[in-house]
């Protein structure tokens, strides 16, 4: 599989090492706010990317799945 996921709500995979991602979210504000980003989820990755943090868990997500089109994969 090319690791990219268009318009679907799923996480593409890790365009450097090809494994599975995961959405972490982050409570700031006691709790009153989450925050979510996208990480590779392989601790031995040679990059482990990441994107920055989204008050949308879909938009963490969108964000992931573009930038790892951009490194070369494709729908």
């Amino acid at each position: 599989t090319c690791g990219y996921r268009k318009n679907t709500g799923a996480l593409g995979f890790c365009p450097f090492c090809g494994q599975i991602a995961k959405v972490i979210t982050s409570s700031i504000e006691n709790g009153k706010i989450k925050l979510h980003r996208v990480a590779c989820n392989n601790r031995n990755c040679p990059v482990k990317p990441s994107t920055v943090y989204f008050h949308s868990k879909g938009d963490a997500i969108k964000a992931w799945n573009a930038r790892a089109n951009e490194k070369g994969g494709s729908e």
